[in-house]
């Protein structure tokens, strides 16, 4: 094998992990364990395989990227904050629709059709000619595809909950992600079809050679000397392999699960002052829910709280409080009591609502006007709002991630914790608009207008701010790393505690 290619970045962490100068511990079967959660790392190894960048959703493309940075991969951070600036050409139509709906369009368009991020939840599109359409991300949960031509289709993380998929024609369709919880597959015809994989091998010039400087090619460049025996049994005491309902397993440390909050019951388990039983490939069983287990793990790791939703967030917290996690039970019940504060008002529209009024035609120089109505929690991902008027509206812990937002007016709006990851703002208007706490990671406000606003703590990771006007903003302790300042007038921001 060639080692040639980390010459150059001895000093990153992949890079200096393998490169031969430091000590690597593999346990009793020659494996090397990195204490990180591993559902992103099949996109490290494609990227570092062959620079293929993902298509994820918002919060798994945060999680990934939090993984890249983690291993110092400085290109795949580039690539992918590219990539979510790239996503508004991509954001087509995000509406509600029927099965007359699809027949028409799909045989007035020639070219591909895109249904991305739609909710077509319970139709019937049985039988139907849908080649090539484009549903990633769209909610299709019940919908009836049986017998429907799918060649080439791509559901990318879309979500077919209980669909009807029975003899329908999926060949080279794109299931990536896709969430196929109880659909029916019978007699589908899913040759070529891509699915997701769990294993991962690899070879030490994948590692070192597109990322010279990462923790990943420094590991196993060869210039660290790899564990002797008895240094072996010392890495097997502290790996701890964690088995729980549903047949989830997670391989972690004994450091992980006792320091960060050493009061826990994870912490007292693995503490050694308790016998925990074991089983025949010394796993520890745990009897709880693992969906949500790598939350605490990440939690555990990085101190990270996820940004889920509530139903989700409640089923965590129960998690949280049996291991008896109390930094993250105050951190999430602190989240819980703010959102429940801003429920005490109602909305005065649904998502539905709002894609039925902005779906109208108007006359050239017209807005759609949403100005000073309160649409506080609501799911507005993904949906063209480009122009609309948004002025003195409370939008508290709306979710506008990837949504199109170009030109917007949120003049002295209220958008307290609002997650606007990844949503495209440019030449919006945000003048005395408050964002504190606000989500605005890898969010493209080129152009836009921020004069006088409250972007108190709010996290602008990977933002594009060229030539935005933040004049006179609040940027008091807001996250600004890897943040594209470039142009942008900054005359008289409080950059107070901002992180760089």
């Amino acid at each position: 094998m060639s080692y040639g290619a980390e010459s150059s970045g001895a000093e990153s962490m992949l890079a200096a992990m393998f490169s031969g100068r430091h000590t690597v511990c593999k346990d009793s079967e020659g494996s090397v364990f990195l204490d990180r959660d591993g559902k992103h790392f099949r996109h490290i190894l494609n990227w570092l395989r062959g620079g293929v960048v993902p298509n994820l959703s918002d919060s798994e493309c945060s999680e990934l990227l939090w993984e890249a940075e983690y291993y110092q991969l400085l290109g795949l951070v580039d690539e992918i904050t590219e990539v979510l600036n790239q996503r508004r050409d991509d954001e087509k139509m995000s509406t509600d629709l029927t099965r007359t709906d699809i027949i028409k369009f799909k045989c007035v368009r020639t070219d591909k059709v895109s249904l991305r991020g739609v909710n077509l939840s319970g139709l019937d599109l049985s039988k139907l000619s849908l080649s090539h359409v484009d549903f990633r991300y769209a909610c299709l949960k019940n919908v009836f595809f049986s017998h429907a031509y799918l060649y080439g289709a791509n559901f990318q993380n879309a979500d077919l909950t209980n669909a009807n998929l029975e003899g329908a024609c999926l060949i080279q369709a794109n299931l990536s992600g896709a969430k196929l919880t109880n659909a029916n597959r019978k007699g589908a015809n899913l040759q070529r079809a891509k699915l997701r994989g769990k294993k991962f091998c690899t070879t030490v010039d994948t590692l070192t050679q597109r990322e010279p400087h990462s923790m990943l090619a420094a590991m196993f460049s060869g210039r660290h000397t790899v564990c002797k025996d008895s240094e072996v049994k010392r890495l097997d005491d502290k790996m701890r392999i964690l088995g729980l309902g549903g047949g989830k397993k997670f391989c972690t440390t004994v450091d992980t699960l006792t320091q960060r909050e050493p009061h826990s019951m994870l912490a007292a388990m693995f503490s050694g002052r308790h016998t925990v039983c074991k089983d025949s490939e010394g796993s520890v069983f745990l009897d709880r829910d693992g969906k949500h287990f790598r939350y605490i793990l990440n939690w555990l790791r990085n101190g990270v709280v996820p940004n889920l939703l509530d139903l989700e967030f409640s089923e965590l917290l129960l998690e949280a409080e049996y291991y008896q996690l109390l930094g993250l039970v105050d951190r999430m019940t602190e989240v819980l009591n703010n959102r429940r504060k801003d429920e005490e008002m109602d909305t005065d529209l649904t998502r539905a609502d709002v894609i039925k009024y902005t779906c109208k035609p108007v006359k050239p120089l017209e807005r759609f006007r949403l100005s000073g109505v309160n649409l506080s929690d609501l799911d507005l991902s993904k949906l063209n709002l480009s122009n609309v008027d948004f002025s003195h509206a409370c939008l508290k812990n709306v979710f506008f991630s990837h949504a199109n937002l170009y030109g917007a007016i949120f003049w002295n709006a209220d958008l307290t914790n609002a997650n606007l990851e990844g949503a495209y703002l440019d030449c919006a208007c945000l003048e005395k608009a408050n964002l504190k706490n606000a989500d605005l990671t890898n969010a493209n406000l080129e152009g836009a207008y921020l004069d006088c606003a409250c972007l108190e703590k709010a996290n602008l990771k990977g933002a594009k701010l060229t030539n935005a006007s933040l004049k006179g903003a609040n940027l008091q302790r807001a996250y600004l790393h890897e943040t594209d300042l470039e142009g942008a007038k900054l005359d008289g921001a409080n950059l107070d505690g901002a992180y760089r």
